[in-house]
């Protein structure tokens, strides 16, 4: 799933979607979830979150915040 994610993010760079970006960044911090790495996940998290307020996607937005800092207990 990492290397989805890096090849989405990298076509995402290279046309310029920024809002596509946002979400390759919510599939890296998904795919960190799944791989028990809590703070690089909540990482690609917090950039997917500034790039959804940049842009003014509140849907997705709510799902950045809603992710970030989700270490089991």
């Amino acid at each position: 799933m990492l290397t989805l994610a890096d090849q989405t993010l990298k076509l995402c760079e290279e046309s310029g979607e920024r809002l596509r970006m946002a979400i390759s960044f919510k599939l890296y911090g998904v795919a960190c979830l799944q791989l028990g790495r809590y703070l690089e996940a909540d990482g690609f998290f917090h950039q997917g979150l500034s790039l959804c307020l940049e842009l003014g996607d509140r849907r997705n937005a709510g799902a950045m915040f809603s992710n970030s800092a989700k270490a089991p207990a």
